[in-house]
């Protein structure tokens, strides 16, 4: 059994959870978040099979060796307010944390939960442990199991940006509603939520960098099918 304690700036790791729920609206399906911790840092993964969401957050005392942990939407969005508002006014902040920003202590207990309990404000939150325990998920483009669907996710994100990849098309289209999911990103400090976007040619899905951290992509509209659509106008194609 896997058990350990991490702990991070928990504005860092609300704020890494906030950006990767971006990609998984109410409703969504498959309704689950990754967090895969490894030494140093936290990485949270979602989405809803048309874009993906990830960002991670720095912790110390996490785990020698990686680990994954799937759970649901409701408890990574108590996770995440929780995270956020583990803050208080400098004049009532601790000496363990003068600058009144708290650092939450994230436990897991493999098979039971995933815990995080705020310094400063807060009661602590828990979410069950659905590693391994999920069936088949249901998926805008079909019925995925949802292992396949994180290892999709990252055999898109990680050669992409590791560059790879042929020339870039000249046109792309994409749905603006998924497109604006990329404008609520928050970027740590004071860095520039600009969107940086590869295309591909070998791929409809587009890598998205914003900022140091946030990694995401979209899947493209595939443009010969909209074209003969009946309700596509000409004029609206390049």
């Amino acid at each position: 059994m896997t058990t350990f304690t991490a702990v991070g700036d928990s504005e860092d790791i609300g704020r890494a959870l906030y950006n990767a729920l971006c990609f998984l609206p109410a409703r969504s399906s498959p309704p689950y978040v990754r967090a895969f911790f490894m030494p140093g840092r936290v990485e949270f993964t979602a989405t809803d099979c048309y874009t993906i969401g990830r960002d991670w957050a720095e912790l110390e005392f996490g785990p020698k060796q990686p680990v994954e942990v799937w759970i649901t939407h409701e408890a990574a969005k108590s996770f995440e307010a929780t995270a956020r508002k583990d803050v208080v006014p400098k004049s009532r902040a601790p000496m363990d944390a003068p600058d009144g920003r708290g650092r939450g202590a994230i436990t897991y207990y493999s098979g039971d939960a995933l815990h995080f309990a705020p310094q400063l404000e807060g009661m602590p939150t828990s979410g069950k442990d659905c590693t391994g325990r999920v069936g088949p998920v249901f998926c805008p483009t079909g019925v995925v199991n949802l292992a396949d669907l994180w290892k999709a996710c990252d055999d898109l994100l990680e050669p992409l940006e590791a560059g790879e990849g042929d020339r870039p098309p000249d046109k792309a289209m994409f749905d603006p509603s998924l497109l604006g999911r990329f404008s609520k990103i928050k970027t740590p400090g004071r860095q520039l939520a600009h969107m940086d976007m590869l295309f591909t040619d070998s791929s409809n899905v587009t890598l998205v960098k914003i900022g140091s951290r946030f990694r995401g992509a979209i899947m493209a509209i595939d443009r010969e099918t909209a074209a003969d659509h009946p309700a596509m106008p000409q004029e609206g194609l390049w």
